[in-house]
């Protein structure tokens, strides 16, 4: 049980830290990928005014270099008509067409699709409707990566080169590893911020069920819910175990059984519910006459078990004394009715078991419940007078 509830708190735990992380990851991510597009924005706007101030494209490729490295970007490249490289960061991609560049390729259907601005058939008219374009590469691309790749058309004016024409394609990649790995750490301190205190609310929560909890659903399920004594599997499951112990250590024991007499007439006159009160009322002082260190269960009905640690002798004389305290007594009801009644007790013991187990020593004392009802009830018959009529009845 204890294994059980252990596991089942590192489970609680580890899935409440999950869904902690999970969430606080998201905002975070969402918050850093942000962060990441306003810069590349920035970053946009700052480049546009080197490509836009009619000057040699010698001058805007060195301020697209010295911009690239300020700001601490992976690559810029400025293209022209048709996809041709007007201005990098790299100098070995200058002229080159931007289909020819492996990285391109992998941009996806949005890259081809801002390239047809740059078709000369649709140069009046595409560019001015394509917005900036924003893509993450990673391993979590739904909400950030790695790098971001910003694709955003800008006008084009350079000196003593029409043949560029007046619109172009600005695209900037940024190396996205130092905030990922900054937000990474950031979470794994939350997962381990989360996990602590969940793992000892779930601790506490296991010591908490173990020590006050378990003990009473386990009573409720051992205790017979109308006379507040053993239930039959519990008295059953007990008396086996403790009579086990008992063949250990040679030790001696008595079972009892204990019926009330002519229970039904009580039913029959008073109605059920009075008979439950009688049943309940016995059940009491059964309580306070049977030894705290015995074992006392409600087998169903009107009939009880008893197995008690004493020599027969001893045994007898407790039951024989509780058999004339009920016989002798007016029980008070509820509605204010008395009632009396009397009780038949067969006793068992060890001693005469060739078996000593529960359904023998049961076995042997029905036989002697059975003899007291036989001699008219309010009756108590010794294992002595009953153990030989009772082996007998067993056998034939």
């Amino acid at each position: 049980m204890n294994q059980e509830l252990i596991f089942l708190s590192l489970l609680v735990t580890a899935l409440g830290s999950c869904l902690l992380v999970g969430v606080s990851g998201f905002l975070v991510v969402h918050a850093a990928m942000r962060e990441a597009e306003l810069q590349a924005r920035s970053i946009e706007h700052d480049l546009v005014r080197s490509v836009t101030s009619y000057q040699p494209v010698e001058e805007v490729q060195r301020e697209l270099q010295l911009k690239a490295a300020s700001r601490g970007l992976h690559s810029a490249v400025l293209l022209g008509p048709g996809g041709r490289v007007i201005a990098a960061n790299d100098n070995t991609m200058l002229g080159s067409s931007v289909f020819g560049l492996s990285w391109w390729t992998r941009l996806g259907e949005n890259s081809s699709d801002l390239l047809t601005c740059l078709r000369p058939a649709d140069a009046a008219a595409a560019c001015h409707s394509v917005q900036p374009v924003n893509q993450f590469f990673g391993f979590i691309p739904a909400f950030g990566g790695e790098r971001l790749v910003h694709i955003a058309p800008t006008p084009l004016a350079i000196e003593g080169r029409p043949d560029l024409g007046t619109r172009g394609l600005l695209v900037l990649e940024l190396d996205l590893s130092p905030v990922t790995q900054r937000w990474s750490r950031w979470i794994a301190l939350v997962f381990l911020a989360g996990f602590a205190p969940l793992f000892l609310t779930e601790t506490a929560l296991v010591f908490f069920l173990r020590r006050r909890l378990l003990p009473e659903l386990l009573g409720l399920a051992q205790i017979d819910s109308l006379s507040g004594v053993f239930n039959r599997r519990s008295f059953f499951e007990m008396a086996a175990q403790q009579i086990g112990q008992f063949n250990q250590n040679h030790c001696l024991c008595v079972v009892a059984l204990i019926d009330i007499d002519r229970f039904k007439s009580i039913n029959d006159t008073y109605g059920h519910p009075a008979g439950d009160e009688v049943i309940c009322q016995l059940s009491t002082l059964f309580r306070d006459v049977i030894p705290s260190g015995d074992l006392i269960g409600r087998l169903g009905g009107d009939e009880f078990a008893v197995l008690m640690l004493e020599s027969a002798e001893e045994a007898a004389a407790v039951l024989e004394s509780f058999r004339r305290q009920v016989a002798a007594r007016s029980w008070r009801l509820n509605d204010g009715s008395l009632v009396q009644f009397t009780l038949s007790i067969g006793m068992a013991d060890s001693r005469l078991a060739r078996v000593c187990n529960i359904d023998e020593l049961l076995a042997a004392a029905d036989v002697g419940l059975y003899a007291a009802k036989g001699n008219g009830g309010n009756n108590l018959v010794p294992p002595n007078e009953a153990g030989t009529q009772g082996w007998t009845m067993q056998l034939a």
